[in-house]
């Protein structure tokens, strides 16, 4: 572990963040958690960790969004439990927002969709057109604005054949 950082396993997961983030908010049970701990090493907490990564989001950006794989009521629990002050809880229902349209930027560079009857192989070049298209409009594009709402300014996606597992990635 690098040394200006600290680690907390919150419910199995491990989040190592920067000692000055924990240092920053000092009337909090994470920097209570954080000075009281002699090891300094890791730090158990007994709590749903989609939740808790949320809070770091928030202590971090100084927006509370919760996803929608996160109860709202969960979040108020943990925000409470360790004295971190809140006004209120925007939920990431991920509606439409002021970001423009896949259409609108990627349109004029995508390969017009033709009807194709002359080759197999022209059938095969549109069904792939078509379905990398709906990959970035209903998975990527809603996966981004989230991330983009939270303040983050990069995510890696990383398309692998069925057969490769995330197991069988490395960094």
């Amino acid at each position: 572990m690098p040394k200006n950082n600290v680690i907390f396993n919150v419910g199995g997961t491990k989040f190592e963040i920067s000692e000055d983030l924990v240092k920053k908010y000092p009337n909090n049970e994470l920097y209570s958690l954080f000075s009281s701990t002699s090891s300094k090493n890791e730090i158990f907490i007994d709590h749903n960790p989609l939740a808790f990564s949320v809070i770091l989001d928030y202590l971090r950006y100084g927006k509370l969004l919760v996803p929608g794989n996160v109860a709202k009521e969960v979040i108020e629990l943990q925000l409470k439990e360790f004295r971190i002050p809140y006004d209120n809880i925007v939920e990431d229902d991920n509606e439409e927002d002021n970001l423009p349209s896949y259409e609108s930027i990627i349109g004029e560079f995508s390969a017009p969709y033709k009807d194709y009857k002359n080759s197999l192989k022209d059938t095969v070049i549109n069904n792939a057109i078509k379905r990398l298209d709906t990959l970035i409009q209903d998975v990527i594009l809603p996966y981004l604005k989230r991330h983009a709402k939270r303040g983050h300014q990069q995510v890696t996606f990383y398309l692998t054949p069925n057969v490769v597992t995330s197991k069988n990635i490395t960094t």
